[in-house]
């Protein structure tokens, strides 16, 4: 029995945008909160689908070949907190 390992190198163009506000309560205490959105996506391929080799392909996936897929990240990120300032 053997193991093997396979990396994957790649890059992705992606976006982000957001905006912070704060309001002062008094001169030197606030609150703020800050929410930014990003989103990036890339394909992949996926390694486990080639169940050629394997003596039964039912459970594991594809009878041949590999499969890819697209892969999704970002989504929306907030915070809040208080602020002193001097």
């Amino acid at each position: 029995m053997s193991v093997s390992q396979l990396i994957d190198r790649g890059s992705a163009w992606g976006y982000n945008a957001g905006g912070n506000f704060t309001y002062l309560v008094t001169k030197h205490v606030g609150v703020g909160m800050i929410v930014r959105y990003s989103e990036a996506s890339h394909t992949t391929t996926n390694h486990f689908s080639d169940a050629s080799n394997l003596p039964s392909s039912a459970i594991w996936g594809s009878d041949s070949g590999t499969a890819t897929f697209t892969m999704k990240h970002g989504g929306i990120q907030w915070n809040g907190g208080i602020s002193f300032h001097f």
